[in-house]
């Protein structure tokens, strides 16, 4: 079929006639491109629809490659067209391969990615130290107070967490930690007014500097890492500081005195109890060990009978360094009355596996297990 004198073929596509015009030796359809395309340094590179941009374009990848003939071409220019996403996705492969743990690799992923959605950036043109400061301002701000509820309604533990924005095992826990008033027990569980009030306040009370802080940190980590692996030349958030966090302390620690950690240890021994994997004595030893060495609860879990040496002058424990933070192995040094507690703790213990094993700590449940065993000891868990 000619049209006009020019070979076209006609064909019939989604309840349409379709028509294009054939080539001169009529073996290929000519049909128009959706983009325009150009020639750059002998190959044809594709560029946009709109022929003035591409002419734009064109002539920038032209002055690209004439710089970089003589070796002025930005050297980061492909790490600027990947998206934030896929940079921070290989440095989660990166934090695994220094065998960080699973959990601090994706809270730290997370909290990067919070902060960059909350931004609004998506690759590393967009990155902009004064809008992370605005953010997480804004993260600090407390939020509108919420109205008091009536004093004399009470609440399911459905209903409240509906009210709270929260789920029912949040609910649990906050009034767990903050030792607040519930009424029941299962189906009849009862949340008083006072008790969801107090839990509006603290919602209301923005994040704390402490908690700031960590976002800081995991993005300055990654900003480091794209420095150092030449993703970046610079890092454009580097006037980001850490903040003072004493000047929002939300929890005052302190230390149990000498009577209160006896009492402690004597009531969890004799607990008929058992808290996710641990008896009572199992959590008396743990306590003691751990006020002893100082270690952190995941450092503790993976402690195995072979790690404790204590038949020697100076009883110790080896900590490995792939349980240690600092990534270095520890020795720890342990008292003669701990040492002679843990030999008679630890004689049945089977060799190679962990000591405390159970899901306490991957849990993260030690806070949990520690104010359980504190009310049953009659020490208050907060103080005045």
């Amino acid at each position: 079929m000619t049209i006009k004198g020019k070979p076209f073929v006609r064909w019939f596509a989604r309840g349409k006639t379709v028509a294009a015009p054939l080539s001169a030796d009529g073996s290929r359809l000519v049909i128009e491109s959706a983009k325009w395309y150009g020639t750059v340094g002998g190959k044809k590179v594709p560029l946009c629809r709109d022929k003035q941009a591409a002419e734009r374009m064109l002539k920038k990848l032209e002055a690209d490659a004439e710089l970089a003939a003589v070796g002025l071409a930005d050297p980061f220019a492909k790490s600027k067209r990947i998206l934030l996403a896929a940079h921070l996705a290989e440095y989660e492969t990166h934090l695994r391969a220094k065998n960080d743990t699973e959990q601090h690799v994706r809270q730290t992923a997370a909290r990067v990615n919070a902060v960059f959605d909350g931004c609004g950036f998506t690759n590393l043109a967009d990155l902009d130290a004064g809008k992370v400061g605005e953010w997480l301002t804004a993260k600090r701000t407390n939020p509108p107070a919420a109205a008091p509820l009536p004093a004399n309604a009470e609440f399911t533990p459905t209903d409240a967490a509906l009210l709270l924005g929260v789920s029912g095992a949040a609910v649990r826990a906050m009034v767990s930690r903050h030792g607040l008033t519930a009424t029941g027990n299962g189906k009849a569980r009862r949340y008083p007014a006072a008790t969801v009030n107090r839990i509006l306040e603290l919602q209301g009370r923005g994040a704390g500097v402490e908690t700031v802080n960590h976002y800081l940190r995991a993005v300055r980590g990654f900003m480091r890492w794209l420095v150092k692996a030449k993703r970046i030349g610079s890092n454009p958030l580097d006037t980001l500081t850490l903040l003072n966090a004493k000047v929002d302390t939300r929890w005052h620690r302190r230390e149990l005195t000498e009577e209160e950690v006896r009492t402690l240890l004597a009531t969890t021994r004799t607990s008929a109890r058992p808290f996710r994997g641990l008896t009572g004595e199992d959590r008396a030893a743990l306590y003691l060990a751990a006020a002893a060495t100082g270690f952190r609860a995941s450092a503790l879990a993976n402690l195995t009978p072979a790690d404790f040496d204590l038949s020697t002058t100076v009883p110790t424990v080896t900590l490995a360094a792939r349980f240690n933070k600092a990534k270095k192995s520890k020795v720890q040094p342990l008292p003669p009355g701990v040492a002679a507690e843990l030999t008679r703790f630890l004689a049945d213990k089977p060799a190679g596996v962990p000591v405390w094993g159970g899901t306490w700590a991957t849990g993260k449940k030690a806070a949990e297990m520690l104010r359980g065993d504190l009310l049953a000891a009659g020490i208050p868990y907060v103080v005045a």
